[in-house]
């Protein structure tokens, strides 16, 4: 099948085709000729491709002409940019972009530069030419999650077994402070700005990944969630790390929040990610994948713990 979906995009002959990543959403590969690499992905079913094209056309505009990378779509055959197999699974393709993803913890040098390059992307999409729609219209919403929450522990099929007390008595403890945290106006954003979907080459950040989340949204919600991703070991920020990534950002957007802002942002974001695991846990469905049994609550379990203080 998935011979078939590529033939849409090249004749070329195929080399290779390997599973890459662990996204929680699409189905990747990576696929080798013998003149080029391409990523080939299968779209998550329910995904609203009008949205999903709409805003491609918007930001890829604006990141050409700055020359910041991202996966810029094939167009096919058909001179479509998707492709539909036969169980109703939509594909798309584009070419490979060469660049590191880095790991976390960011040491040194990179971290300032992971701050540098995500101004300098929120400054990009601050010059798109029309308005982004929301393809996740929640998406890092607290109030929708806590409400998903309260449906799930109070419907008739929450996994009893997987429930956590502790958890439970910390949700009910935080949110009200949590759903106060304002944020300031918003921008077109990454909205889902963590170091694996950043690229970086020779130490600077060359571009990003995974688009589809782009949206209107609070770029202090990015930092905060790009400082979750790359400066957060077994539960513990570290804070020296986080201010780096912080000054990074400052230098190439000015001062457009405070600190205090920023720590609310990052504390909101891990708890919001820590009810959303857990969420998926008690459900036994949902959103994140399950990578190992217990994998999504024992990211809820860490995630409910971590603060900036």
């Amino acid at each position: 099948m998935l011979e078939k979906i590529i033939r849409n995009y090249t004749e070329d002959d195929i080399v290779s085709v390997s599973p890459v990543g662990e996204g929680h959403i699409n189905d990747t590969y990576l696929v080798v000729t013998p003149a080029s690499r391409f990523i080939c992905q299968r779209i998550k079913i329910g995904m609203d491709i009008g949205k999903l094209e709409h805003n491609f056309k918007l930001y890829s505009e604006a990141l050409k002409a700055a020359g910041m990378c991202f996966p810029d779509w094939l167009k096919n055959r058909d001179g479509k940019y998707y492709v539909t197999d036969e169980n109703g699974g939509c594909w798309r393709m584009y070419p490979f972009i060469e660049g590191d993803i880095l790991s976390a913890p960011l040491t040194g040098e990179n971290r300032y530069a992971c701050g540098q390059g995500l101004a300098t992307m929120h400054k990009i999409l601050g010059t798109i030419q029309g308005e982004l729609q929301a393809v996740y219209p929640g998406l890092n919403d607290l109030s929708h999650y806590y409400d998903e929450y309260l449906r799930t522990i109070n419907g008739a099929g929450p996994a009893k077994e997987n429930r956590d007390a502790a958890i439970e008595a910390t949700i009910e403890g935080k949110i009200a402070d949590m759903l106060a945290v304002t944020l300031e106006e918003m921008a077109p954003v990454h909205a889902d700005a963590k170091l694996s979907n950043i690229l970086f080459r020779d130490g600077k950040v060359i571009g990003f990944i995974d688009m589809d989340t782009v949206m209107q949204g609070a770029p202090t919600e990015d930092v905060a969630d790009c400082i979750r991703s790359c400066c957060v070991r077994d539960g513990h920020l570290d804070k020296e790390s986080a201010e780096a990534v912080a000054d990074g950002y400052e230098s190439v957007a000015g001062n457009k929040f405070t600190r205090k802002e920023l720590k609310r942002a990052f504390d909101k974001i891990c708890f919001t990610l820590a009810l959303r695991y857990y969420t998926d846990t008690i459900s036994g469905g949902g959103h994140f994948r399950e990578h190992y049994p217990g994998d999504r609550l024992d990211k809820a379990r860490s995630l409910i713990k971590t603060t900036w203080d």
